[in-house]
């Protein structure tokens, strides 16, 4: 399951940079106790002993991360990776035995569209649910897609409510390029049946 998890993650990583100017970016990385912790991400150091940091008004894109322990007068390195972060979003992480984990990537704002808030998606999944045939589901999504963007997720949520392979995978296209958060794109891709299906959602994304 992790390495589905990692292959999905990175495939779906590839198109961020076509969202590269929806926002700003920020990132929040939460420590399992309040040592004092030297921060480098990029070509900035911070320091922190309260047991979190945030960082705002960040680019989005990879970067660069490292840890290190503060002792009086050492520093021990305890992590070397990176983050990727989403534009119009904050990445909350988590540090824990040596590892630095993305937790929850929550969508702040899209400049060229508005993302649906969880009480009017949860009216809008209602409606969806409550049609009787893929038809007419798909009809209404074509519609909000219009007006308004989603987040990974809220789509993996409503593919779940369709019957049909080919209709998941004609609202996975065509939502694609209204989802603040691309790079979550693999929760969507979980939702079908078929490796054929998954096989050219992935496809798609690489050609956009």
């Amino acid at each position: 399951m992790r390495t589905n998890l990692f292959f999905y993650v990175t495939v779906f990583l590839l198109p961020l940079c076509v969202f590269g100017h929806f926002g700003n970016a920020s990132l929040q990385i939460d420590f399992e106790n309040r040592r004092q912790y030297l921060v480098q991400i990029g070509n900035e150091e911070f320091l922190t002993n309260d047991g979190t940091i945030t960082f705002e008004n960040l680019n989005s894109g990879f970067y660069p991360v490292h840890i290190y322990q503060l002792n009086i007068r050492t520093k021990r390195l305890l992590y070397k990776g990176g983050v990727n972060l989403a534009a119009g979003s904050i990445t909350y992480t988590q540090f824990f035995r040596g590892n630095l984990e993305v937790t929850e990537v929550v969508a702040l704002y899209e400049p060229s569209g508005v993302v649906m808030s969880d009480v009017d998606f949860n009216r809008f999944l209602y409606s969806i649910a409550d049609e009787s045939f893929d038809s007419s589901r798909l009809e209404m999504m074509e519609i909000q897609l219009n007006y308004q963007f989603f987040t990974a997720h809220q789509i993996a949520q409503v593919l779940n409510e369709f019957s049909f392979e080919s209709n998941k995978l004609a609202i996975a296209k065509l939502a694609f390029g209204k989802t603040v958060d691309p790079h979550n794109y693999y929760l969507v891709s979980e939702e079908f049946s078929f490796s054929s299906s998954k096989r050219e959602l992935k496809e798609f994304i690489l050609n956009q």
